[in-house]
């Protein structure tokens, strides 16, 4: 043999090979000779021989009992026989037989490719199109692959082996159970899939019939058909138009569908379902499933429960039920009507609507920029969520949204929480917030278009810090306490129906008209209903209707001042003020006017630690800027000490006074006999029984 070996670089293969006086004309050396000049290449340079297998077995070669480990890699264009395929790869463009295939090992048969008699030990198996297998024996696990036109015969498959195939292959053998399956002509049965990995593909114009899927996926192509489908775990994807009949979901099972499909079956919770002419009825998504309900779509009392589970709906979608990590997203051309969320479920409204929706204990519904959500019910635990048009509420958060998010005709329970992300987030129609119930602004402004209905109930006192715009108003119902803390720009009406609003020093309702200097407000009037309390010590930059009650303090504070720039209109209403009785300087609340009074009003007042005094022109307690029409007339005696206080108009303005007007000077400029201070009216009664007790004391020398 010779022995003289020569390091020379092969263009054709683009390295250095060592030559002998086996190469050849064509640059390709023989196999024999090429692996054992390669090895002593190696040799010299790692001091060992690396290879223990022929890299390439040409066409004529071959080559038996060849080990290929791990990273090894092996093209077959001739011959290979018995090869121990112990985490390596060998690529069978030729012939191979007798192989074992462990350890992820893997054999792959190509187009003219042949193999025969191979037996996997928790190896992969794959015949692509063109390529043929024969007596192909899965003991453990593994990986068995059919692609496109593939041809397999008496395959046995052991129970954990992961079977990826189609109806497009000509396929022939045993399940892992022992049960005979085949594939041929477009026609597929007996499938079983048992472990995740496994994937059979029904394709257009072919049948699979009595499939079982226990992991893994089956999925029926776009005018494919499969007639007896157990899933038991794993799932079944249904795409298009596709057929499927006689379906049976267990609760572990996942159903990817669409309402152009055509579908039959069970739900182990949810029992018999179906989907037809565009309408899916009882559908349950569990385990990560999905049901599109597309444009020209409808589903009905469909539920989707568990994570990753999703209804898509750019159809028409009512009384859906979501829960346990479990989706219900509304696109564009989408409507969602009469959904419940219950815990851990959320509804998103991408840019359609939601109607009627329920929200409780744990679930979640978000109205992105676009979306509506329209008449929700937000019980106990449960959170309403607008978002607005250039925030996502973590969804969309960089990408720059039109529109605004919009929640219309809300209802939030005590326990409840509507979340306002920005404050381009708007409400509509009736917002009722009843006592318990959250209505949170991130952005400290609430954007209100409708009306906002807080309902707070018999003595509960709710403060409302965040800033109320928009050309929406506010309504207060319930005997409870509403307290405003913010500087309030809405245009809107505000109506005490029961109950009491009330204004802090901070608290404005409306904005003034810069217009007008007796600034009359443009925004809707305040009305008091009878019964109810409207007060405190802001600022109303509109109008006040008063069929109810007006106050300036309580708990027996006083020196509070309601300034109203605007008219305001006593229908029979009660003011209440409280007073430190005293001369002209005490201390009061008040009443400012900028604009016209009109109208009838009842004044009470109460004393708030004055000892009473002799008084001028008064205790101003009501201010009037415009044109003083309105009449307040005294509805309580007020009486401290010697003094009895009584309420005058003068020039427009209301004062308490403890004495009568100074009279005027005669015309003959004679003397006038002084007024007396107003005194209360048991004083006289008290200085008439004086005289008489002293007139009874006072006897004569006669009497005695």
């Amino acid at each position: 043999m010779n022995k003289n070996f020569n390091i020379i670089w092969n263009a054709a293969r683009n390295m250095y090979v060592v030559a002998s006086e086996f190469a050849q004309s064509n640059s390709r050396i023989k196999a024999q000779a090429r692996a054992v000049g390669m090895a002593s290449l190696l040799g010299m340079f790692s001091g060992s021989v690396l290879a223990s297998y022929t890299p390439d077995v040409e066409s004529g070669e071959f080559v038996t009992d060849e080990i290929l480990n791990q990273g090894d890699y092996q093209q077959v264009y001739g011959n290979a026989s018995d090869t121990a395929i112990a985490g390596g790869r060998q690529d069978v463009f030729g012939q191979s037989s007798g192989a074992t295939v462990t350890l992820n090992g893997q054999i792959t048969v190509w187009n003219g490719g042949d193999i025969t008699n191979i037996t996997s030990n928790g190896g992969n198996v794959s015949v692509n199109a063109g390529g043929m297998a024969t007596d192909i024996t899965f003991t453990d696990g593994g990986f068995f692959y059919t692609n496109g036109s593939a041809v397999a015969t008496n395959v046995v498959l052991a129970e954990n082996t992961a079977f990826q195939s189609g109806t497009d292959a000509t396929v022939s053998g045993v399940n892992g159970d022992g049960t005979a399956f085949s594939i041929a002509n477009g026609l597929a049965n007996n499938i079983i899939l048992n472990a995740n990995d496994s994937y059979f593909t029904i394709y257009e114009n072919t049948t699979a019939t009595d499939t079982t899927v226990n992991a893994g996926t089956l999925q029926i192509n776009d005018g494919g058909e499969a007639d007896g489908i157990t899933v038991k775990g794993g799932g079944i994807n249904i795409l298009g138009n596709a057929i499927a009949n006689g379906v049976e979901l267990f609760s572990d099972a996942r159903m990817l569908v669409s309402t152009d499909a055509s579908v039959t079956g069970t739900h182990e919770e949810g029992g018999a379902f179906d989907i037809t002419d565009h309408t899916a009825k009882n559908v349950w998504i569990t385990s990560g499933g999905s049901l599109q309900v597309n444009e020209d779509g409808t589903s009905i009392d469909t539920v989707v429960s568990g994570v990753r589970s999703t209804q898509y709906v750019a159809g028409i979608a009512k009384h859906t039920t979501i829960s346990a990590g479990a989706t219900n997203e509304i696109d564009e051309t989408g409507i969602a009507e009469d959904s419940v969320i219950n815990s851990l479920g959320v509804e998103l409204i991408d840019s359609g609507k939601s109607i009627n929706a329920t929200i409780n204990d744990g679930g979640k519904q978000i109205a992105f920029a676009g979306g509506i959500a329209e008449n929700s019910t937000v019980n106990n635990g449960g959170t309403l969520r607008v978002c607005g048009g250039n925030g996502g509420c973590g969804k969309y958060d960089d990408v720059e949204l039109s529109g605004v998010g919009t929640a219309i005709n809300t209802t939030v329970n005590s326990g409840g929480t509507l979340w306002l992300e920005s404050e381009n987030a708007t409400l509509d129609g009736t917002t009722l917030i009843k006592t318990g119930g959250i209505l949170y602004a991130a952005s400290g402004v609430i954007s209100n278009e409708g009306i906002l209905n807080y309902e707070v109930d018999s003595g509960v006192s709710r403060t409302e810090g965040n800033i109320i715009q928009g050309s929406g108003g506010l309504k207060k119902t319930g005997q409870g306490t509403l307290l405003l803390t913010g500087v309030n720009t809405y245009a809107g009406a505000t109506d005490v129906s029961d109950g009491t609003l009330w204004l802090a020093d901070s608290g404005v309702i409306g904005v003034p008209d810069s217009n007008t200097q007796s600034m009359t407000a443009s925004s809707g009037a305040v009305n008091v209903a009878a019964g109810a309390t409207f007060g405190g010590s802001g600022v109303v930059n509109t109008d006040v209707n008063n069929s109810g009650n007006i106050a300036m303090s309580q708990n027996g504070d006083v020196g509070n001042t309601l300034t109203i720039n605007g008219n305001y209109t006593g229908d029979n209403g009660n003011l209440y003020l409280n007073t430190q009785l005293g001369d002209d300087n005490a201390v009061t609340d008040k009443l400012v006017i900028t604009g016209d009074s009109a109208g009838s009003t009842t004044v009470y007042v109460s004393n708030a630690g004055g000892e009473g005094a002799l008084t001028a022109k008064g205790i101003e307690v009501i201010d009037v800027g415009g044109q003083s029409d309105g009449m307040f007339t005294q509805g309580n005696q007020v009486q401290i000490g010697l003094y009895e206080y009584r309420l005058y108009e003068d020039a427009g303005d209301w004062y308490l006074r403890s004495q009568t007007v100074t009279p005027v000077d005669p015309d003959d400029g004679g003397d006038v006999t002084p007024v007396d201070p107003q005194y209360r009216a048991d004083i006289g009664a008290y200085l008439g029984n004086q005289w008489m007790a002293r007139n009874l004391q006072m006897q004569t020398l006669y009497d005695r």
